[in-house]
């Protein structure tokens, strides 16, 4: 099953080798911060922030919980439920493996079209499968670096059109590994197949009407239907929901989770 998702990135970088890509720094950017509640509702400000659309991170909390975090490109003070963290967005991730993209550190952006950031790794491994078009920066000497924090450029532009492009190259909502591990990629048992018809199709119809907040936190570990996978990232339970979380953008691989033997 291993093989199965570095196929998938693999055609990725296929896709985009013909792609002309522009040479950026990331420099970080402040973040709006909130507290999510495990079981009790959520406030009218921060549900609303949720169903913005923008990207978000969820970081499950000691005790019970999430902080929710988003990119702050400015604008009035937060309202009432939310908070500033200056440098809360610190890092990003590559498009195609995943890998983080650290602030100070050069990615690779898709210079028209749909957006994509590539890491170091992947703008290689794109070069290598075509013929990947440099941009002048890339050709000559380093380019300057960008600040996302800045209100308009390339900054602005990759949280723009890819908060509203989620499926095609951007993970709406990242919850980081807290085990201070490396986690393997989540691999479903179930084949899409298996959706067509009876418990499995009506099953799939039911958490695609719920909201992404609650399948979220549906998965938490300790949960009486926690997200239960394989060492090797085989889902043992929650395979429907993670298949909604996915069509909606959601980076499952780094979801908290209960490893079963």
């Amino acid at each position: 099953m291993k093989g199965r998702h570095e196929d998938e990135r693999t055609r990725l970088l296929g896709r985009l080798r013909r792609r002309r890509f522009d040479r950026i720094r990331f420099r970080g950017l402040d973040a709006v911060v909130a507290y999510v509640p495990h079981s009790a509702p959520v406030p009218p400000s921060v549900q609303a922030r949720i169903d913005e659309g923008l990207p978000q991170r969820w970081y499950p909390v000691e005790g019970g919980g999430y902080l929710v975090k988003w990119p702050h490109t400015g604008g009035a003070a937060p309202p009432e439920g939310l908070r500033f963290e200056p440098g809360g967005w610190n890092h990003e991730h590559c498009d195609g493996c995943n890998r983080h993209i650290e602030v100070g550190r050069i990615f690779w952006q898709t210079a028209r079209g749909s957006c994509f950031w590539l890491c170091p790794y992947c703008y290689r491994r794109v070069r290598q499968l075509g013929r990947a078009k440099p941009s002048p920066a890339d050709r000559g000497p380093p380019a300057s670096p960008l600040c996302l924090a800045e209100t308009d450029g390339a900054g602005r532009g990759r949280l723009q059109r890819c908060g509203l492009d989620l499926a095609v190259g951007y993970s709406g909502i990242l919850v980081p590994n807290t085990s201070g591990s490396s986690q393997p990629p989540l691999q479903p048992i179930h084949p899409d197949a298996t959706y067509q018809g009876g418990s499995a199709k009506l099953a799939l119809e039911h958490w695609r009407q719920q909201p992404t907040d609650v399948i979220v936190r549906s998965l938490a570990p300790g949960g009486r239907e926690a997200l239960r996978v394989k060492p090797d990232g085989r889902i043992m339970n929650g395979n429907t929901r993670i298949k909604v979380l996915e069509e909606r953008g959601v980076d499952v691989h780094s979801l908290p989770r209960e490893i079963v033997n």
